[in-house]
């Protein structure tokens, strides 16, 4: 299968704030994992460092930091998802078989399962093949109760 016309796995990871999303990543994302990983990072605040915590930044991150993915950059999201997929089409120095989204803690996950489901072109290149949903077992029940 050409690199041009294959359909790329696509995972969300999504938790409240300080559940530990970015250190999981970092854990997942070393050695070869994080050579053959596109990561893209919403951070949401006037300070982010999640996009720290994973590890080397490089042209297969993507940060988006001027607001949440679920609701007011979704086009973003979109637009972010096409230049990453037709970069690996035409770079063999952006070569990734994989993708993983990370959400701000403050994220509602559907609409953003939404997007990636209901756009044609988005689904044209990419699949949705797992929700993470982190927890810091910890604080759970405190968290839950805030929300």
């Amino acid at each position: 299968m050409s690199l041009a016309y294959e359909i790329l796995p696509l995972t969300l990871a999504t938790g409240f704030p300080g559940s530990g999303k970015s250190t999981l990543l970092a854990d997942v994302l070393q050695g070869d994992a994080a050579r053959d990983t596109a990561v893209l990072v919403n951070e949401f605040g006037d300070v982010g460092l999640d996009h720290l915590l994973i590890g080397e930044v490089d042209a297969r991150t993507v940060l988006f930091d001027n607001g949440c993915v679920c609701c007011s950059i979704r086009g973003e999201l979109k637009d972010a998802l096409a230049t990453l997929y037709s970069q690996r089409a035409r770079s063999e120095t952006l070569a990734f078989s994989r993708v993983v989204l990370e959400t701000t803690g403050l994220a509602t996950p559907a609409p953003i399962i939404a997007t990636l489901l209901g756009d044609p072109v988005i689904r044209s290149h990419y699949a949705l093949n797992a929700i993470i949903t982190v927890v810091d077992a910890v604080n759970a029940r405190a968290a839950c109760a805030l929300s």
